[in-house]
């Protein structure tokens, strides 16, 4: 018989006693944590890539006929009148790096004639410039247009629910 506290105890103890455990057991179980927390990641991987495998064709052909490149569409489970899918793939943006810089003196310029404007509410100069999307779809379209050229947008990771008819 082991003293060691499993995760499936510990859940169960009140937070004083588990703080109470000594170092070794605490050690433990923060591995334990993580090996669990890797082979959920596994799991999810590989049900994801059934679902994708599944429904990705499905959920490109009804994004097509909604005319959307990214975003959120919902279809009937084939074969199963009580489920639909429910499928979300977000957009992914990058930025040109050298047109965005060329573009620091641009909003420089514009931040002089609008004083209550800030460099830093239009770029993130950090190692590579970026910019932030929400910021970006809210600027006002003068601006928004000379930056366009330095935006691409590609489509994310798809992701893939399956839920009950009914069910948000």
């Amino acid at each position: 018989m082991s003293n060691r506290v499993t995760v499936d105890q510990v859940i169960t103890m009140p937070i004083g006693e588990v703080s109470d455990l000594p170092a070794g057991q605490l050690e433990m179980l923060v591995a334990d944590i993580e090996a669990l927390k890797n082979h959920a990641k596994k799991l999810d991987d590989w049900i994801g890539g059934a679902l994708m495998l599944k429904y990705a064709d499905k959920a490109e052909a009804v994004r097509a006929e909604q005319n959307k490149a990214v975003g959120t569409v919902r279809f009937d489970d084939p074969g199963d009148d009580d489920y639909e899918v429910v499928s979300e793939l977000d957009k992914k943006v990058e930025w040109d790096q050298a047109k965005l810089a060329a573009m620091v003196p641009v909003v420089e310029g514009w931040c002089r004639e609008n004083p209550d404007d800030r460099l830093e509410s239009y770029l993130q100069v950090k190692k590579t410039y970026s910019v932030p999307e929400l910021a970006y779809v809210n600027w006002p379209k003068p601006l928004k247009d000379q930056f366009t050229p330095a935006r691409t947008v590609k489509p994310g990771k798809a992701k893939y629910k399956i839920v009950k008819k009914g069910d948000k």
